[in-house]
């Protein structure tokens, strides 16, 4: 137990129970992700569902039991009979690949627990200054954080303590793992920041073959142990869209291309290849728009405020209605959101390649326009909201609200 945390209860939130309809899903509820809007308990298996599936939009839900596993944080819907084989065969197929999936990948980013045979980040934690040979998808992720020159997963430690405060359930309880309540925290965030910071003190070599070593400093070593932590590297809030770009290649690999993979805290793959319209559902505290797009796509989303019964999972509002971000800036530790939301959007570039591409400019004291704007040679879109007018790079957006007030970022 890390000695800034008080042993409590782990808070639960409550979920509601909707029924959704097997009948054809319009293209629109499947777009805005309803399902998120109550909840996970929608997750709910539906046996009549899976032996005999109608044509059409439907939810994908993961066979077997709900142990270790991902799927509680991710909804995919399909286009069952979009493809060469009838829905039963289609839909017992993409169940099959996506059920494994979500198991591989639980495993893979986990931080903290180690698997037999699974090279994770844990394994890795587990093994200061050793070689270590890790999952390709896993070492792909490492790559691309190196390769943006990326170090918000050094931030462990801090991570460790500071998403506790997400599990309470009174104002009272968050003072022991919140940084900008707590002096003390506030100081020890920002030496780990510091050690974050420094190549010197820790920095994860690259070795090829999917082998990796994290180097640790004798005096970041000595640190961590009065901290009584060992999770050195952690993607937090960034894993999702690792995972998410790891379901949809799955799926992909595999032909299955009819699908929208979407977590419930702002990261989705559209894979469908036909111009079909699709909307994303746009945020100003409360539902404003929705963006109108086709095709394949890949989006991220960045907020500054729960929106959605889930978001009790990774948001915290105090009683004063200051609300806590689970994003935490490297250079000092401490929880930020530069802006209400922002969203990134790009029909050729995937969810972990586009959040190492707009985490500097979102996660900071100051919202980066110019660097948003840079982003477009790259394929890369951005959306943000600031006081009541959606500002975007892309040369025009379709909303389905002509309402809203819409500029270009200068």
């Amino acid at each position: 137990m890390n000695r800034y945390a008080r042993k409590k209860e782990q808070y639960v939130p409550k979920l509601e129970k909707i029924e959704l309809s097997q009948k054809n899903i319009k293209l629109r509820w499947v777009a805005t992700i309803a399902f998120f809007a109550v909840g996970a308990a929608s997750l709910a298996y539906s046996l009549h569902s899976y032996l005999a599936p109608e044509t059409g939009w439907e939810q994908i839900e993961i066979s077997g039991s709900y142990g270790e596993t991902c799927a509680d944080q991710f909804l995919l819907m399909y286009n069952l009979g979009s493809g060469e084989e009838s829905p039963t065969a289609e839909k017992k197929a993409v169940t099959g690949i996506y059920t494994e999936a979500c198991e591989e990948a639980y495993r893979i980013f986990h931080s903290s627990a180690e698997y037999d045979g699974v090279g994770n980040l844990a394994a890795v934690n587990a093994s200061p200054n050793l070689e270590v040979t890790v999952d390709p998808a896993l070492y792909g992720v490492l790559e691309r954080l190196e390769n943006h020159g990326i170090r918000s997963h050094y931030l462990g430690p801090a991570y460790e303590i500071y998403n506790g405060i997400f599990g309470c359930a009174e104002d009272y309880q968050t003072a022991d793992y919140d940084p900008l309540q707590n002096p003390g925290l506030k100081t020890a965030f920002s030496e780990i920041a510091g050690y974050a910071m420094g190549e010197e003190q820790i920095d994860l070599e690259l070795l090829g073959d999917h082998r990796v070593r994290l180097t640790l400093s004798a005096d970041y070593l000595r640190y961590a142990n009065e901290l009584e932590t060992t999770r050195f590297l952690d993607l937090s809030w960034m894993k999702n869209a690792f995972i998410a770009d790891y379901l949809a290649e799955r799926l992909t690999q595999a032909g299955y291309t009819h699908g929208v993979i979407t977590s419930f805290d702002g990261y989705t793959r559209n894979l469908e290849t036909r111009e079909e319209a699709f909307y994303y559902q746009l945020y100003d505290s409360t539902p404003l728009t929705q963006l109108e797009y086709r095709g394949p796509m890949s989006i991220v989303e960045l907020r500054a405020y729960p929106v959605k019964a889930m978001d009790k999972l990774c948001y915290y509002t105090l009683e004063t209605g200051e609300v806590r971000v689970p994003y935490l800036d490297v250079t000092d530790g401490l929880p930020k959101a530069a802006a209400g939301s922002l969203t990134a959007y790009s029909e050729d570039v995937g969810c972990g390649e586009m959040l190492c591409q707009v985490l500097p400019a979102y996660v900071a004291n100051d919202l980066d326009r110019n660097r948003l704007l840079s982003l477009e040679a790259d394929g890369i879109h951005s959306l943000y909201l600031e006081n009541g007018t959606l500002y975007h790079s892309a040369d025009s957006v379709t909303l389905t609200d002509q309402t809203v007030e819409t500029k270009r970022i200068k």
